[in-house]
């Protein structure tokens, strides 16, 4: 069974902006990517028992860790 990932927002962005993704387990950032909905509606979604869509697409991603620490 995969533990739950847990994800946090910082900061504000609204839709269509560029932001980063850190990886807390990793301690550094994973990419970068124009995001599907604002902050506002993210944090909306994770109040959610089931978190479900697309926040970041992956024609919009740019991953910057390629599995390597």
């Amino acid at each position: 069974m995969h533990e739950r990932m847990r994800l946090f927002i910082e900061g504000e962005f609204l839709v269509g902006d560029i932001v980063s993704v850190y990886s807390q387990s990793l301690e550094r950032i994973i990419g970068k990517g124009r995001v599907k909905l604002s902050s506002d509606q993210v944090r909306i979604h994770l109040e959610q028992e089931k978190v479900e869509g697309v926040f970041i697409h992956r024609n919009d991603w740019v991953s910057l860790w390629k599995g390597r620490k």
